[in-house]
């Protein structure tokens, strides 16, 4: 699968890997037959007196959900049959911790069964707690292998997308991004670039993934702008980057909830820079308001005010430890 290293069972146990779990070398072997033989196949061995067996874990700790996750051909039907007949394994770990969705985003599997196991997980198990954060970060050792990093990235933000819309989450990405550059000393140099390539990536999507003002178009680009002017030259200052990169974006998103006391501080030092001038004396004209309005500093007022009105603390820079 090229996830783990490590940990894999010896060669003498993967040749009985499926030994007296028919149901799993069924779903294994799916390959090997269209989907509606393989459908036929597993209804005539849950139907059977080993039907139980299919509740059982493999040496992998794998159910037959797990592993049909991971084949190649995807049939809703298999799915479903699957589900009604072992629905615990769509919350059931494998010795690495983790459950057939995590298998379904990794491969990029269609929507359509990325959302029937979240509907199954959703339904059956609603207090279940999904550790996303362990799974992306697994899919981002993924990179180094065959060069994934592409498949990766599809991967994660495939995750991040079904993490939004089928449970309304957003990802603290503020201390998973800074972990990740930390770790970033511990990449090889081959896979340096890889590796900040994910990182960046994931922070433009981060910003591309919400809404914002069309007044305010020019705060994403300048946030784009800093992710491409990122130093990676050193871990240390990758996550200083990412830390403050973070503490921009949740001060811009301030600013829009609080958009209408903005505007009204921004119209008072206006005026405020209109009555000490020269205008309040000798008239005024649209250009010399104009130049009033841009010279009044309005935007550096706004920035100390509105986090002290409102009770809301800037993130100071942050350091990371050595």
């Amino acid at each position: 699968m090229h996830l783990y290293k490590g940990r894999v069972p010896p060669d003498r146990l993967l040749k009985k890997r499926f030994q007296n779990l028919p149901v799993h070398e069924i779903c294994h072997n799916e390959s090997n037959h269209p989907p509606e033989v393989v459908l036929q196949n597993l209804k005539k061995a849950i139907n059977t007196g080993t039907s139980s067996s299919g509740e059982q874990q493999d040496i992998f700790g794998m159910t037959p959900l797990h592993i049909y996750t991971l084949s190649l051909s995807q049939d809703l039907g298999i799915y479903e049959l699957l589900l009604d007949s072992y629905p615990e394994s769509v919350v059931t770990k494998d010795i690495y911790g983790k459950i057939p969705l995590f298998y379904a985003l990794w491969g990029n599997k269609p929507s359509s069964v990325v959302e029937l196991l979240v509907k199954k997980q959703k339904t059956l198990f609603p207090q279940y707690s999904i550790h996303w954060a362990s799974m992306i970060e697994t899919m981002v050792g993924t990179c180094f292998v065959a060069e994934r990093a592409n498949e990766t990235l599809k991967s994660i933000i495939y995750m991040i997308h079904t993490r939004q819309i089928a449970y309304n989450q957003s990802m603290y990405w503020r201390g998973i991004l800074t972990k990740w550059a930390i770790q970033y000393r511990k990449v090889s140099d081959e896979n340096k670039a890889a590796y900040v390539d994910i990182i960046k990536h994931v922070m433009t999507y981060s910003i591309m993934s919400r809404s914002w003002p069309r007044y305010k178009e020019s705060w994403k680009q300048e946030l784009v702008l800093d992710i491409d002017d990122m130093n990676i030259s050193i871990h240390r200052q990758i996550a200083n980057d990412i830390w403050n990169f973070y503490s921009k974006l949740d001060y811009y998103e301030m600013l829009s909830r609080y958009k209408e006391p903005t505007h009204l501080l921004e119209l008072a030092v206006w005026k405020s820079s209109i009555d000490s001038s020269h205008l309040a004396m000798n008239g005024d004209s649209a250009k010399d308001r104009a130049n009033c309005r841009v010279e009044c500093g309005s935007d550096i007022i706004i920035a100390n005010v509105i986090p002290f009105l409102f009770s809301e603390k800037r993130v100071a820079r942050w350091k990371v430890p050595e």
